[in-house]
């Protein structure tokens, strides 16, 4: 049978390279949703939190990761001096403040009930 093939001139390998390909699309598929799924929503989190720490600024009412209340009284590059209370000052990693009080308070009024 292999002989008639080669006979012929066709090659009985090329269907094994189309096959391998056509077994790779669902594959590809599958990391083409992962990708706008799970990847991209994530980095458009973390840029929107970036961005949310290079504008605090003294004043801010914000919340920690950990769940502390505070007022902003210094930003430095890494860090982020917050008073929890009358004559007590904290100094936390800036990258650990994960939003503001009044923008958290309205975010959780936009949620639908249900």
């Amino acid at each position: 049978m292999t002989e008639c093939l080669l006979l012929i001139g066709a090659n009985p390998q090329a269907g094994g390279q189309a096959g391998a390909i056509v077994s790779m699309i669902p594959f590809l598929l599958i990391l083409v949703i992962f990708y706008f799924v799970l990847i991209r929503p994530q980095q458009k989190q973390l840029q929107k939190h970036r961005q949310f720490l290079d504008s605090l600024k003294k004043g801010d009412e914000v919340i920690t990761e950990s769940g502390m209340f505070g007022t902003v009284i210094g930003v430095n590059d890494d860090s982020v001096v917050l008073r929890i209370a009358e004559n007590v000052k904290v100094k936390f990693l800036k990258a650990k403040v994960s939003g503001r009080i009044g923008e958290m308070a309205d975010a959780e009024k936009a949620k639908p009930t249900g």
